[in-house]
């Protein structure tokens, strides 16, 4: 007969739900330390591939016309702004409040370059990065929130 630990701590990630169970602090800090994520998700998408069912994240309320997430992570632009500069910025508003790596921010927006536009002075008021990538400042939101969405709004979704 096994005996069941005493706690269990339960973390969801993009990758699913993982369950760490412990009777000390201690036990769960060794079992933290000895887990290698990014091991654990490559043999898991490994063995089971596309059959693993992966919830799409879901755009922020009330911008459903605006925006939505692929099953793949990447943000597709249901409207799309005037100038590359706003598109990238409306791509980090979608992601927040996680950074978005370079490729992301790429592929989502269109912009094959945006670095052009990510480390130029004009715009350093609106992006900072991080080690995990890029975010909007606070700045940045607010540009998004009362200048570039109120534009979009005016605008007919793009056709498919």
């Amino acid at each position: 007969m096994t005996q069941s630990a005493k706690f269990e701590y339960r973390v969801s990630t993009e990758a699913g739900e993982l369950i760490i169970h412990f009777d000390t602090l201690q036990d769960f800090q060794d079992s933290l330390k000895s887990l290698d994520i990014d091991r654990i998700v490559d043999a898991v998408r490994e063995r089971f591939g596309m059959i693993l069912k992966t919830e799409v994240r879901e755009p922020k309320p009330g911008l459903e016309d605006v925006y939505r997430f692929t099953g793949d992570g990447y943000v597709e632009l249901l409207k799309v702004p005037e100038t590359k500069v706003e598109t990238i910025g409306l791509v980090l508003f979608a992601v927040d409040p996680n950074p978005a790596l370079f490729s992301t921010i790429a592929r989502s927006s269109g912009v094959a370059d945006p670095s052009v536009f990510l480390s130029k002075q004009t715009y350093q008021k609106y992006f900072t990065r991080t080690k995990e990538g890029y975010l909007l400042t606070q700045e940045g939101k607010t540009w998004i929130l009362n200048d570039v969405l109120p534009r979009l709004r005016s605008q007919p979704p793009k056709s498919n």
